[in-house]
């Protein structure tokens, strides 16, 4: 089972594109590191998308046909 992990929104600290309505909070989804892929292919295949693989395969940020953004992580590549 993947673990979670909540963490509070950033405002205005974060380098991806502001979200209207701002989102109050951040859900990650920690999974084994050959997990990630197959992980963000599912969402994608359910309707979400890709906000930024910037830092993959240490994490994915996706986001919900809502807009709600989330994280699919991994112990990779984490210094």
């Amino acid at each position: 089972m993947p673990g979670l992990w909540f963490q509070k929104g950033e405002r205005g600290e974060s380098t991806l594109p502001p979200q209207e309505p701002e989102q109050r909070w951040h859900f990650d989804v920690w999974v084994p590191h050959d997990e990630g892929e197959r992980r963000l292919e599912a969402v994608l295949a359910a309707g979400g998308r890709l906000v930024s693989d910037a830092e993959a395969p240490s994490f994915w940020v996706v986001e919900d046909a809502d807009g709600n953004r989330s994280c699919i992580c991994t112990p990779l590549d984490r210094g």
